[in-house]
């Protein structure tokens, strides 16, 4: 799933929130009541999921999302005279607190000194507000309380004016990131939603919804990212073997698949080092993503595979050949072992394409016949496409050495 679809899904979160927020639409007393509970009910699905994938920023920012709801539900304006205070220093803190704990690197619950130094920090923003609490008003802090001149903003400008810088850097970060995941995706959004819950603040009911859906949306990003992780191949990018053989399910009766292997790649990975073995792993990855050709998947090791649903072997050969020419015209950078200098060198592929037929009724025996192609393509030379209609190549004729016949002696040219 690429991060397109899962911005469509946030930026539906934010929407179902605008659209059914209890402060403009009359809940029944029931539903009212079940939402005040509802964000402890989500923290404790995502704590779970989260300590079961070995996960500990997602539990940092959803227990910083649920200790800020509870502290802004315990302390309202109409039950504390002093709360007012609550506000601007919850609206300062809380995009630094969530944002800090997404930079943060990820080393899960095995590193127990990290998760430790984790939690000090975690308290360090609410030992600040208290610290505030007792300490505010002083003379230098007057511009904390100033609020913006608009009836339905309630969240002080210091407030708004530093989650939208810390909005903006974020974006920044993510524009600039090549490797992106649904929580970082996730996190702007669920900032926009600790804001929107913040100018509730007074509103116990309207406060858990928004609180509820940022909490859903950090849920459904854990969610999304051990998905990908299942079905993805880390180092190229590229859907792995449980995804293709899941993808069988919906082929339909027509459909073409091949087989693509890199050629001399061990002897290229033994040659020139592991590291320069995946760059080229990754190369090739990028070469199949670019082509927009079929469904690709990483098979394993340098094996890839191709669907085509619809397609003949017939009609998919061009493009693959176009795939291999391109491969073979792309020079990769390398460093020389010997020399220790870079030099170019050329990268080829063969295929091997089948379709289904009466013959191979099922998408794993359209795979074998796909592979046993890739090995005729192995044994004509290499770096080429082979199918059902691909001519077959015969083997060149042994030339015989003229004999030389000699008075009592029969040799060949050449032997003394």
């Amino acid at each position: 799933m690429s991060l397109r679809v899962h911005l469509l899904w946030l930026l539906g979160l934010v929407a179902l929130g605008f659209w059914g927020q209890p402060n403009r639409v009359d809940w029944p007393d029931l539903a009212e009541q079940s939402v005040l509970w509802l964000p402890f009910i989500l923290v404790f699905l995502t704590g779970f999921i989260s300590l079961f994938l070995n996960r500990f920023q997602p539990i940092a920012v959803i227990v910083t999302l649920c200790a800020y709801y509870a502290l802004s539900w315990a302390v309202l304006p109409q039950r504390v005279a002093g709360a007012q205070l609550l506000l601007p220093l919850l609206a300062l803190s809380l995009p630094v607190h969530l944002m800090v704990w997404r930079l943060l690197p990820e080393k899960g619950f095995h590193h127990l000194g990290w998760v430790v130094l984790q939690a000090v920090l975690w308290w360090l923003p609410f030992v600040l507000i208290l610290w505030g609490m007792m300490s505010l008003p002083a003379p230098g802090w007057g511009w904390v309380f100033w609020p913006v001149p608009t009836e339905w903003i309630h969240v002080p400008w210091s407030g708004l004016a530093l989650s939208v810088m810390v909005l903006l850097l974020w974006l920044a970060w993510m524009a600039f990131s090549r490797h992106t995941q649904v929580l970082d995706l996730a996190m702007p959004v669920v900032l926009v939603m600790a804001v929107l819950a913040m100018n509730a603040f007074g509103q116990p009911t309207t406060l858990a919804w928004w609180v509820s859906l940022a909490l859903l949306a950090v849920l459904l990003a854990v969610v999304f990212e051990a998905h990908h992780l299942a079905y993805t191949d880390t180092l190229t990018g590229l859907k792995g073997r449980r995804a293709l053989f899941e993808s069988f399910a919906g082929l339909g009766r027509r459909y073409a698949i091949a087989m693509m292997d890199i050629d001399h790649f061990k002897q290229f990975n033994d040659r020139y080092g592991h590291e320069t073995g995946d760059r080229v792993l990754q190369v090739v990855a990028r070469h199949l993503k670019q082509s927009g050709i079929g469904r690709v998947y990483r098979y394993g090791g340098e094996e890839f595979t191709l669907v085509f649903p619809g397609q003949s072997a017939a009609a998919s050969q061009p493009a693959l050949d176009a795939l291999r020419e391109r491969i073979a015209s792309t020079p990769l950078l390398v460093v020389d072992p010997k020399t220790g200098e870079e030099k170019p060198v050329s990268l080829t592929a063969s295929f091997g394409v089948a379709e289904r037929d009466a013959r191979q009724a099922n998408p794993e025996a359209v795979m074998q016949a796909a592979d046993a192609f890739l090995y005729q393509a192995k044994k004509a030379g290499r770096n080429r496409v082979k199918g059902p209609g691909s001519p077959r190549k015969k083997p060149a004729a042994r030339k015989r050495t003229p004999k030389i016949t000699r008075p009592g002696k029969t040799t060949r040219p050449g032997k003394k």
